[in-house]
């Protein structure tokens, strides 16, 4: 088989024609037959479904980016951790949602509606002041 300029086309076992690049060696491509972008060791590199790349980690997995192609922090199990405005983590609870921190980004004691609660000592400070106000008004 013969390409317009007379030259030999590389075919597959089927004898049908194999998609090469300017230096004639194979493309790797896809099921529908599309050019897969490779790297520089041809390796295939994700693309996404508009065939653009994806950004991967050392392991050749996804990573998970921002609308500004970002990477997003992720946990152990590469799902995304909540960020500040600072893009550091936030501690988040077993409900993955946000914990209240102090400003040494220390948690918060909070009831099951996020709200911050008193300290121990605030409690304990409130009830001597309320056991002075009785006596003081007995």
């Amino acid at each position: 088989m013969t390409d317009s300029d007379h030259k030999p086309v590389m075919t597959d076992s089927d004898h049908k024609p194999v998609m090469t690049d300017s230096d004639h060696k194979p493309v790797i491509t896809d099921s529908d037959h599309k050019p897969v972008i490779t790297d520089s060791d041809h390796k295939t590199v994700i693309t996404d479904s508009d065939h653009k790349t994806v950004m991967t980690d050392s392991d050749h997995k996804p990573v998970i980016t921002d609308s500004d192609h970002k990477p997003v922090i992720s946990d152990s199990d590469h799902k995304p951790v909540i960020t500040d405005s600072d893009h550091k983590p936030v501690i988040t609870d077993s409900d993955h949602k946000p914990v209240i921190t102090d400003s040494d980004h220390k948690p918060v004691i909070s009831d099951s509606d996020h709200k911050p609660v008193a300290s121990n000592s605030d409690q304990w400070l409130r009830m001597l002041f309320l056991q002075s106000l009785f006596a003081f008004l007995n």
